[in-house]
């Protein structure tokens, strides 16, 4: 049941996280948002780092999907294996906006 609730969930997620990976840069770049004050160094730190890790999951969540789609895949066991990234995603677009809603104020609230 977790797994076909995470697998109605994902094009949800992935585009979310497709639209945050291209807002958050933009609003830093024109200034609409600002690092947190009180820890600019570990904000800047903290949101390179789990910035990078969404890209690469989102990444190999897209691979998985298209070697899925492009190759026919007769057992069980090579699916369990593409789908790990997918598995996993979820959990990383959470660590993404929990590391975004204390690193990153928005200018008006800063």
């Amino acid at each position: 049941m977790l797994t076909v609730s995470m697998l109605l969930f994902l094009p949800a997620v992935l585009a979310m996280s497709v639209w945050r990976a291209y807002a958050v840069p933009r609003g830093l770049v024109i200034r609409r948002l600002k690092f947190n004050p009180k820890h600019p160094v570990a904000a800047r730190t903290a949101l390179a780092l789990v910035y990078v890790a969404l890209f690469v999951n989102t990444l190999a969540v897209v691979h998985a999907a298209a070697s899925i789609v492009w190759h026919s895949i007769s057992s069980f066991d090579p699916l369990i294996s593409k789908l790990a990234p997918v598995a996993v995603y979820p959990l990383v677009y959470l660590a993404f906006e929990w590391v975004l809603y204390y690193a990153v104020k928005s200018s008006a609230a800063a």
